[in-house]
């Protein structure tokens, strides 16, 4: 056994190894919307994610107006090979659809497992760039006839009425934002990561919304006329791709390989009238303001929808950045940005940086400073899934769910590429045997890693996850299940023990 240690000079060296997995995120916006400072700008917004550390590197973001150089030129050169994340903010109507070589682009884009989000506004605000788009189309209502009017008592209002009880447009811009709230009962794609303590009732938000020390984003931007996001309940819909009708919701090989869109969080529409400009009081409903799709384990890229863009423009955050300077609020809603962009990016941006983002993360951790590393051996299977643990714990800390999503992406590894398309149980995995397996992974690849790095060694392309899940992937699993037997075993002798014993007559005097 070792100890991890490593010189934190040699991980410069290190990081450039890796800088060729470097993630790139390209904003789009159209209409009024800019990457600017002003009200309808995202400046902020595009600050954050320049400075937000995805998978442990710094990224690359680009911000483009739709329709500079030409209709449609942001996404000319739209690929998986340029981009790994498209932002989409759209304020255009019906009457600016993409056209056919654009949306071709982005579908492309998806099915090669490029992240996207996508928002509009109000009605048919956002209709133009988005309406269109497979999955996005289906996770947010675009059309005018779909959507309540903007001022009307169906309008969905969050504003807040501020320090006073009245109720006025510019209460968007204050320092009191509205409440929102996580929906912990959203349900889980791929199986449920199992501690090793065992299950709780207790479920945690979403990996969008969760911050640090296991609380929830439960703040956001308000405006008093918003979009709606849905969740669609057909999912047998295709789309056409080059000719092809294509799966909009695909699947893998086992069961927890489904997933389908989920609404991560919802708000509440109240409050009552004002004028300048007029909006009526409203019937008060809550409505999904966030929703999300796990394409990874379906083989595509993830999608978010948000209600609208007015959750990331200037004019719904200076109030909570007085003097420029982030309050509590904004800082939370700020660590969802940070979620969400690293949650979007594509499996193979986290698998090319996963050992560049464990190596990094822990090098002044306490969690491992007197950890003990086995030989990655699967005779070290109960010592490889405890050190499994310990990394997803660490790396999850970070923003996103990466340490969680490797193990998904570890057992996922296991199961190949075959695509049933069916919600058939009698493919599902047990989800505590799942989590053994996919952990012990993990350890045995951060075994290798620190292994090779004590030694004087270095790391190389063919050293990620990918490599452990194919050297023991087979051997990890019969370990597993080896071990889990032995226990079963182990407790139905002390079972048959107990009864005889309870069973014997039990001498009197």
């Amino acid at each position: 056994m070792i100890r991890f240690d490593i010189n934190p000079g040699r991980l410069e060296p290190l990081r450039l190894h890796f800088r060729e997995c470097t993630p790139r995120i390209l904003v789009v916006t159209d209409g009024s919307l800019n990457g600017g400072t002003g009200g309808f700008g995202l400046s902020h917004f595009i600050d954050i994610l320049s400075s937000t550390q995805i998978h442990g590197m710094t990224p690359i973001v680009e911000h483009r107006d739709r329709h500079a150089g030409g209709p449609d030129q942001a996404f000319d050169d739209l690929s998986i090979s340029k981009f790994d994340v498209v932002f989409l903010f759209g304020i255009e109507t019906t009457g600016s659809a993409l056209s056919a070589s654009a949306l071709s682009k982005v579908q492309h884009f998806m099915e090669d497992g490029g992240g996207l989000f996508s928002t509009g506004d109000h009605e048919d605000l956002g209709t133009g760039m988005s309406g269109d788009i497979p999955r996005v189309r289906q996770m947010r209502y675009w059309a005018a006839a779909d959507t309540p009017d903007a001022s009307d008592s169906t309008r969905l209002t969050t504003n807040l009425p501020g320090n006073d009880v009245a109720y006025t447009f510019a209460d968007q811009s204050d320092e009191h934002p509205q409440r929102l709230y996580p929906n912990f009962a959203v349900g889980t794609d791929g199986f449920v990561l199992v501690p090793i303590g065992g299950a709780s009732p207790s479920r945690p938000a979403h990996p969008l919304i969760r911050l640090t020390g296991g609380g929830a984003l439960d703040v956001y931007p308000d405006h008093p006329h918003e979009g709606e996001c849905r969740i669609p309940t057909d999912l047998s819909t295709t789309f056409d791709l080059d000719g092809s009708p294509t799966a909009e919701w695909p699947g893998g090989p086992f069961f927890f390989m489904r997933p389908r869109p989920r609404a991560v969080a919802y708000a509440m529409s109240a409050g009552n009238g004002f004028e300048g400009p007029d909006k009526s009081a409203v019937v008060p409903r809550s409505f999904i303001a966030i929703a999300a799709y796990n394409g990874h384990l379906g083989s595509v890229g993830r999608v978010v929808t948000d209600a609208t863009w007015h959750h990331y423009v200037n004019i719904n955050l200076t109030g909570m950045r007085p003097g420029g300077v982030s309050n509590t609020d904004m800082q939370a809603i700020e660590a969802f940005w940070s979620n969400m962009v690293n949650w979007l990016m594509p499996a193979t941006v986290r698998r090319c940086l996963w050992p560049w983002l464990v190596v990094s993360t822990l090098v002044d951790h306490p969690l491992l400073e007197e950890i003990e590393i086995p030989e990655p051996s699967p005779k070290r299977v109960r010592e490889l899934v405890a050190l499994g643990s310990a990394v997803v714990s660490a790396v999850d800390e970070r923003p996103g769910s990466v340490g969680t999503d490797a193990v998904t992406d570890a057992v996922a590894m296991l199961a190949g590429t075959t695509d049933r398309k069916t919600d058939d149980r009698k493919f599902a995995v047990n989800d505590r045997l799942a989590s053994k397996v996919g952990l012990a992974l993990i350890g045995a690849h951060f075994a290798h890693v620190a292994h090779t790095l004590e030694k004087g060694g270095e790391l190389h392309d063919h050293d990620g996850l990918e490599r452990t899940a194919k050297a023991l992937g087979d051997e990890i699993v019969e370990a597993v299940i080896a071990d889990e037997r032995s226990t079963l075993e182990k407790s139905a002798a002390e079972l048959d023990r107990t009864r005889r014993l309870l069973a014997e007559p039990v001498p009197i005097g």
